[in-house]
């Protein structure tokens, strides 16, 4: 009897404990992504990278706003990969 009391106790805090982290993950805010994706535009092709010729207001505030990523690796040498998304 004694067995079965404390099985049910746990059972109903691990119950508990689930049903509150799971609110807490539902409240938590999530950031916003935004991923920019070109066919053969190099890094100083934007002038928040630099460019002084081409203007790229949006994209120059939402990097001003937000992280600007500098290091890229592809994981391909050609540039198919990129073109199939």
């Amino acid at each position: 009897m004694k067995r079965t009391v404390v099985a049910s106790m746990i059972g109903l805090a691990l119950c508990a404990g689930s049903v509150l982290s799971t609110a807490q993950a539902a409240t938590a805010k999530r950031p916003n992504l935004v991923i920019i994706l070109a066919d053969d535009l190099g890094y100083g092709d934007l002038a928040t990278y630099g460019h002084r010729i081409v203007k790229t207001p949006n994209i120059d505030k939402l990097a001003q706003e937000g992280v600007k990523f500098t290091d890229y690796y592809a994981p391909a040498p050609l540039c198919s990969p990129s073109r199939a998304v």
